[in-house]
């Protein structure tokens, strides 16, 4: 009996190691290769070496190159060998990647349109269109992540229209004022730092109280996101130097220079 108990057992190890691991076509809290989908993604297994990711409603792939943008609802994932043999696209605990196989040299992954065209995986980012810049919640804030500033350099002509619907035809004026001056900390007769969501990100969000139109200044809506006694900074996390604060569109963002992993942090 004790034999064929050790038998059994034996058999579930060795099947739980060869078995493979199915995709699951929905997906939820995944990523690819670092990049994190949003939960609803279908990703379809084409062939081994390669997955089709199509985002759900209203969420775009970003490509942010310099001075420009591109947006797509759909991109592959591409596994290759640089010598012989092929790559596969394995998936385990939520991360898709590549596994080196039968590869006779160097397995990578690409993301790459219908075309053909290969993407930097550093200039690309996912976007929620459907959440326009607007106060945000603490729960909210709390729950998302900051924006990269590659993304606030790009949305120039959304946050200055913004902007004029705060302070009207001061709206210049004002973004002038609150980049230039850099504040660190709140101040309700001067400027104002307050929790905003955009795109599905969280910024920190300089507001020039002294131009606001009068009655968004009644409506009060404004979630302040830190007093007096707070300040927020950047914070080298891996790298050299850089990581200095800086203030686009009336947007604090972390400036990374040569830093590779820059981080705004808040001081309460």
């Amino acid at each position: 009996m004790k034999k064929i108990i050790g038998l059994f057992v034996i058999g579930l190890l060795f099947g739980n190691c060869t078995s493979e691991i199915e995709f699951p076509e929905i997906s939820k809290n995944n990523t690819i290769d670092g990049l994190k989908l949003p939960n609803g993604s279908i990703v379809k297994k084409i062939k081994n070496s390669t997955i089709k990711i199509t985002l759900p409603k209203n969420y775009s792939l970003v490509e942010i190159n310099h001075d420009r943008i591109a947006y797509y609802s759909e991109l592959s994932y591409v596994c290759t060998c640089s010598k012989s043999n092929g790559c596969d696209v394995f998936y385990v605990k939520g991360n898709y990647g590549c596994s080196h196989g039968s590869c006779t040299g160097e397995c990578t992954g690409k993301f790459v349109d219908d075309d053909g065209k290969i993407f930097n995986k550093d200039h690309l980012t996912i976007i929620n269109s459907s959440i326009n810049i607007s106060p945000a919640t603490n729960e909210e804030f709390d729950k998302l992540e900051y924006m990269p500033s590659n993304l606030i350099l790009s949305l120039e002509s959304e946050l200055k229209a913004y902007a004029q619907t705060i302070y009207g035809d001061y709206y210049l004026e004002a973004l002038n004022y609150v980049d230039n001056k850099l504040a660190k900390k709140s101040d309700i007769n001067d400027i104002m730092l307050v929790k905003m969501k955009m795109y599905g990100f969280k910024i920190i969000y300089s507001i020039d109280t002294n131009q606001l139109k009068k009655e968004v200044l009644d409506s009060n809506n404004f979630n302040p996101l830190i007093h007096e006694s707070s300040s927020h900074s950047c914070k080298c996390i891996s790298g050299t130097k850089g990581c200095t604060a800086d203030s686009s569109w009336g947007v604090k963002y972390c400036k990374g220079g040569t830093c590779k992993e820059c981080k705004m942090t808040v001081k309460k």
